[in-house]
This record gives C-alpha cells, structure tokens and sequence, in this order.
C-alpha cells in the first residue's frame, strides 16, 4: 500500500556515482553500482540524472544504499525510465513525487534533498513504478518530470574478531572486514565483543589494507554493565572491500580530577548509545523529573541522527547537534557550590538564526529538579553573546572556535548541580547543525 512521506537524505551518505545523460534502459546484467553501461537510448526526449548514496554500513548487517534522481520527459508522449542496479541487491522500497527541494552537501559538486510530495512503493504500481529485485522502472508522463529514491540493500559485511592476548598488563586482538561484491563501501561499523578488559587502559585500533599499510583508527569503548570493564570496542573502518587489524590495551595512569572532560574520541554515526557524560531527553520543559539512576532514564539512549563528525578537533571526533524538533543533550550534571567555569571547542554549520544553549542549575537531591537556567547564545560567525555569564570567543584552526564561559552564582542558598545543555530546536532550519569537542566543566575553580 502506498503512503505518504516526506524523506530526508541527510544523513552520513557517499557519493558513489554522478551523472547519467539521456536514458532510458540498463544493461540487465550490471555488476556495479557506476552504471556507465546504461546506453541505450529510447527517447531524446527523455532526460535522466541520479546519484547512489551509501547509508551507514555495519559490519554483519546489510548496506543500505539510496539512489536519488529524476526522469525528466520533454517529449508529448508518455515514457518509462529503467534503472538496474547491482545484481546483488535488493530493493526495498520507492519514493516518486513531482517536487524537490535541494538541500546542501558536504561535496562541492554533489547533490541531496527532499522529495516533498513523495509517495513510497514497496511494490509496482501500474502506470507509475515497476519493482524487481535489482531494477526499477519509473513512468514519466508526457511534458512532466519525476523525483525518484531507490532504497536498496547491498549484502553486509562479514567481520571476524579474534582475542590474542589477554593478560594482566595487554591485550591485543585481531579482526578481518570483507564484502562479498566488488563495490567500495565506506566507513563501515565494526564493533568487537571484548572479555571485560580493564576501563581505565589506553587503547587503539589499527586496520592494514591490501597494499600493507596501517593506519590507526579512532575508537569507542563500551562498558555496558557499568562494572568497570570494557565490554565492546568499535571503530569506522575507513573502506572495503577487504581489510584486516589489530586491537590492542595497555595500562595508562590517568590522575586524578574534579572536572568533566569530554574530549570526543569517538566515531560512530549511528551509535545506539549516547557518548559517556551525556543524555537525551525528548523535551526541553525543565519542570520534567528526571528519573534516576541518569544512565539508564528512558530517554537517555534515542539518536534521531547521527550524534558524531569526523571533523573533530584535533583529529578526533566532535559531538554534533543538530535541528530537530526535540532531543535537546545534556552532560551529566556535575555539583559545584558558588562558581562555574566552562569551556569548548565550537564550529558553526548553520546561518540565518543563532542557537540558545545553557546551563541548567538542579537542586541536590535526587531525583533532580531544576532550580535556574541560564542561557548563553551561539552565533552562526562564531561569536558568543548572553546576559549572564561572561563570555569570549576565539578564532582557531579550520572554522573552530575556542568558547569560554564563567559564572559566580552568588544567591544560592546551599550546594547545587550544574548541567550543560545544547537544544535541538533552535529555530533554526531543518538539518542545520553545529559541533562541539573537547568540553571542560569546571567547578568552583574560579
């Protein structure tokens, strides 16, 4: 059955083919997603263009590719556009509709957007889309243009992960990646199950290609029973179709402190879980209880996108927040008595609006309620302004800015906790973003 639908193509995608000219028919038998063997020509009239994007990939499950286009027929008599794709994937679905609205990409030359008016198919339609495993046929009536997405799967890619050694002062493991098809997929999602290695130990990830070079990776670690211990290791692998690596521990002395750093090394652009320090709610109303223990409250672990940029600082990774109508995060609240002192890393993507963000003052005892909040505002040129902290900006390397922000609360009563937040919804267009790395959240330091 048909419905309706508004899909966005933004998430982390690659540009995997670029123009098609004057189409009509694919070879049957394509073995790539580079469709330059589609050549045969029905109609001069007939005007096609598109482009396969890769969703995100993880190993073990199967790709997801979209291929966004349009079939334009300047002709008086109704036409049909054949597109054939891989002969290993499969189609899931079809979103056609007449209008589109072109968003911006991260490619100088490359193209996204919506389909607003899309209609999705999971099966043909007589007279406007024909479904097969590997192909798709789009009607394009006389004197009229249709937008197109092809959602489709690619196999999943095989990974293996062995344990090499484990003992009181190493670990090391080794892992292959593969695709059983002779298309590059990128960046793919590769996770280890690890036997509860100790937390505090420095670790890193490291994949050799083909020609036998290595190259380290960044990483994120999971401890998912809260005991301590390293339960899962994952990193991007940066392209298949082949490759192999070592994961590896050692003990580090990490000294003792009283602030909350998060400098973000993590990469995963669809982590199911929020980075260490940091929650979800699906609400900005400051009244709402939080419920505790704050790990574990129901909103503390839904992404409604991809929550980490490999445009970090530094060559790590950064926290990404972005418009959507809810999903505000917030680090996890740290207590402090008359004084605050925060700093970040910060780079704009947006412009046409500025982004409100705060910190939030709770009182004590749990569960938290909040007592004040007090905001500070982004600008898209990088400045900061606000009325109650004092603030100050800074130019640094490739768009980032170095933000300070410091406080001396002078009415409050008794101990409390403070909490940096970063709302969704700024009033700000849809899919406009900023990122944020290496926060430091000191308290009674000034």
């Amino acid at each position: 059955m048909a419905k309706l639908v508004s899909l966005a193509v933004l998430l982390t995608v690659l540009f995997v083919a670029l123009a098609v000219p004057v189409l009509a028919k694919d070879k049957d038998t394509d073995d790539s997603i580079d469709l330059e063997a589609d050549s045969i020509i029905v109609d001069p009239n007939l005007q096609t263009f598109y482009v396969d994007k890769q969703l995100q990939a993880e190993a073990g499950k199967p790709t997801e590719f979209i291929r966004l286009g349009y079939a334009l027929n300047l002709g008086t008599e109704n036409l049909e556009f054949k597109t054939v794709l891989h002969k290993k994937a499969k189609v899931k679905s079809v979103v056609i509709g007449a209008t589109f609205e072109e968003r911006p990409t991260i490619e100088a030359d490359g193209w996204d957007g919506i389909i607003p008016d899309g209609v999705e198919y999971t099966k043909t339609e007589k007279g406007i889309v024909k479904i097969k495993k590997h192909q798709v046929t789009v009607a394009a009536p006389a004197n009229e243009i249709r937008y197109f997405e092809i959602h489709y799967l690619m196999p999943a890619p095989k990974f293996t992960y062995t344990t090499t050694i484990n003992t009181a002062s190493d670990y090391k493991g080794k892992y292959t990646e593969s695709t059983s098809y002779d298309i590059h997929t990128f960046n793919v999602l590769s996770a280890a199950s690890v036997p509860n290695v100790p937390g505090d130990w420095d670790y890193g990830v490291d994949v050799v290609d083909a020609t036998g070079a290595k190259q380290g990776l960044r990483h994120y670690q999971v401890d998912r029973d809260g005991d301590g211990k390293i339960d899962e290791i994952g990193w991007l692998t940066p392209k298949l179709s082949e490759v192999g690596g070592e994961v590896g521990g050692k003990p580090v002395e990490i000294p003792p402190t009283k602030v909350a750093n998060y400098n973000f090394q993590l990469v995963r652009a669809d982590n199911a879980y929020v980075p260490a320090g940091w929650v979800l709610r699906q609400t900005l109303d400051l009244e709402v209880e939080d419920v505790l223990p704050w790990e574990v409250s129901p909103y503390a672990t839904v992404w409604p996108y991809s929550p980490f940029s490999d445009e970090g600082y530094d060559d790590n990774s950064s926290l990404n927040v972005r418009q959507v109508n809810f999903y505000p995060i917030f680090a996890v609240p740290v207590n402090f008595t008359t004084s605050l002192d925060l700093s970040f890393k910060y780079k704009p993507q947006f412009s046409g609006c500025d982004w409100q963000a705060g910190i939030e003052i709770m009182f004590p005892e749990g569960p938290y309620f909040s007592d004040t909040t007090h905001m500070f505002v982004l600008q898209e040129d990088g400045s900061i302004t606000s009325d109650e902290f004092v603030v100050s900006s800074t130019p640094d390397v490739n768009g980032w800015y170095g933000i300070s922000i410091a406080k001396v609360f002078t009415l409050l009563d008794g101990p409390r906790v403070a909490r940096l937040f970063f709302p969704a919804a700024a009033g700000c267009q849809q899919g406009m973003e900023f990122w944020v790395d290496n926060v430091l959240l000191n308290a009674d330091t000034l």
